[in-house]
């Protein structure tokens, strides 16, 4: 980022090409990484879900594999907050939102 900071060059063919290169890598990683855990758990198929799962190069990437791969439609690939957010709609108690702790492990009965 330094680098293109420093580069003239902020044209919309730039920022595309960067913007391409950077999901390249970042979805190599992913695949690579998934593969990675196929093969240390011995995983017959891989499933994907939230918003990263909206990703059609990682979906495309996932599908070149040759290992069975499934994912939700794009409709309903939403990030991770949407559900938090419709759970504590739903189902929470309505609570001063300064109060709110982050808990990552948090464990929700469904």
């Amino acid at each position: 980022m330094r680098e293109w900071q420093k580069n003239s060059d902020h044209s919309k063919k730039f920022v595309s090409s960067l913007a391409y290169e950077v999901q390249e890598v970042i979805t190599d990683v992913l695949v690579y990484k998934t593969m990675k855990a196929v093969e240390t758990y011995d995983a017959k198929s891989i499933f994907i879900g939230g918003g990263v799962s909206a990703n059609l190069r990682l979906r495309e990437k996932f599908q070149k594999t040759d290992i069975p791969f499934y994912c939700p439609p794009i409709s309903l690939c939403t990030d991770n907050a949407a559900y938090i957010g419709s759970y504590a709609f739903f189902r929470g108690h309505p609570v001063d939102w300064h109060s709110i702790e982050a808990a990552p492990n948090l464990i929700v009965e469904v």
